[in-house]
């Protein structure tokens, strides 16, 4: 059986990785009399990692107290049935691993004694179990086994950890409103837990999944103001006063907190603070002995997207060819040389821009598929390059890849009034000599 939450395409997973938090605010580029798309904006992703029985503990429902025993009352998670019923040869090693995890859990149920070894084996279970369910991202099941780990903190730093990986769950199953109860609870615990110390990372990064739920409900000031007061926290943390020494180093979560600070102030189109935290960020990775996510490559995109927006464009494309030449990923290629293009057009240098959205198109058909919206995207710059050329095959040129990207678009969406699908017939029209109002 295949999961439904396989892994996507390399193209999808970068386009995830680099391009989800961009949004310039200025969705096109008039750079001649078609209107040319910026690269692909969409939602900001606040992530954010956190670590954790005192005596006022409200345990789950899921727990029967008995003595100093506990009877496991636990409800069939989602996935169980299905898995379990599966032969094994059908399962992907992902799924198996999850069926054997499944079957071990239930033997332990079955097992009517209690003991604080089979206690511990239970709480194993449960970890092997959370690993598993996380890796299918099958999130209903893993906020399940998440509330039934509460039994075993033994700290309020463990509950607080525990509490607030209920929260993500509950915002990667869009329940703002019971993300931000979980985030809150566990904030609590993390102020108590650290009472003596004005900055801690834990509350910084609670903070930060708060501004999540701010941006999800798309209050960008309150996310902000957020992401503000978690900044401390992260640049003083483990310290009782906001002033640092030229020996200690900030929290390396302190990168992510910057990095979404950056992208509230482009929403806000205040382009030179959202510079500012982008550089920071990015030195502070440059320092660091190890980049395991790779933000180095993101920040430059992001750096290079801000310069764009201010009209700096010999800043951007800098930026742009550094990323060429520091990674030869065909899906990032595809991605970058979009942008260069779009430049380049503004820049009127049209016959490079063309070369470089030409092998866009090539790159991102060959890693992404050739109906990908990505596709299109520069299937329209491409366009739009081409149409504004006196010569008569480029104009031929231009049409077919305007019907080609309509087609793309259309294949996405069945609403004749999205912006992209109005975007390419206003192209259409332009190059057909008709008259269009005006952009």
């Amino acid at each position: 059986m295949a999961s439904p939450t396989a892994a996507s395409s390399s193209f999808n997973r970068l386009i995830l990785r680099c391009l989800a938090r961009r949004a310039s605010g200025r969705p096109y580029v008039a750079s001649t009399r078609f209107a040319i798309p910026q690269r692909s904006s969409a939602s900001i992703r606040l992530f954010s990692t956190g670590t954790t029985v005192d005596s006022n503990i409200v345990y789950p429902a899921s727990v029967v107290v008995v003595g100093q025993s506990s009877i496991q009352q636990q409800a069939e998670f989602p996935s169980q049935s299905m898995i379990l019923k599966q032969r094994d040869d059908d399962l992907s090693p992902e799924e198996l691993d999850l069926k054997l995890a499944l079957q071990h859990h239930q033997g332990l149920l079955q097992d009517d004694t209690s003991t604080p070894e089979t206690s511990q084996d239970m709480q194993d279970s449960l970890l092997h179990l959370r690993t598993c369910l996380e890796s299918l991202e099958y999130w209903d099941d893993q906020l399940m086994v998440e509330q039934q780990l509460e039994w075993y903190a033994q700290s309020s730093l463990d509950l607080a950890a525990c509490i607030f990986r209920q929260g993500k769950l509950h915002m990667l199953l869009e329940d703002a409103v019971a993300a931000n109860a979980k985030y809150q609870k566990a904030l609590e615990l993390y102020r108590m837990e650290h009472s003596g110390q004005e900055f801690h990372a834990d509350i910084g990064n609670v903070l930060v999944a708060m501004a999540g739920v701010e941006f999800h409900r798309q209050h960008v000031d309150g996310c902000l103001q957020l992401l503000n007061q978690s900044e401390d926290h992260f640049r003083y943390h483990h310290t009782t006063t906001a002033i640092t020494t030229t020996t200690q180093e900030p929290h390396p979560d302190l990168v992510k907190c910057l990095d979404n600070q950056g992208m509230m102030y482009r929403l806000k189109q205040d382009y030179q603070d959202a510079l500012e935290k982008y550089q920071e960020a990015l030195q502070i990775v440059v320092a660091g002995a190890k980049d395991p996510e790779n933000k180095r490559q993101a920040l430059q995109l992001h750096i290079a997207d801000v310069l764009s927006s201010m009209d700096e464009i010999d800043g951007a494309l800098e930026y742009y060819q550094t990323i060429r030449d520091e990674d030869q990923d065909p899906a990032l290629e595809g991605v970058v040389l979009h942008a260069m293009g779009v430049l380049h057009a503004q820049q009127r240098q049209l016959e490079l821009a063309e070369q470089e959205l030409t092998r866009a198109v090539e790159l991102k058909q060959s890693t992404a598929g050739e109906t990908h919206p990505e596709v299109a995207k520069s299937l329209l710059a491409l366009g739009s390059v081409l149409g504004v050329s006196e010569d008569d095959q480029n104009k031929r040129r231009a049409l077919e890849c305007f019907q080609q990207a309509l087609m793309i678009e259309r294949g996405h969406t069945e609403d004749e009034n999205d912006p992209e699908i109005l975007l390419i017939l206003r192209n259409i029209a332009v190059l057909k000599g008709e008259k269009v109002a005006k952009w």
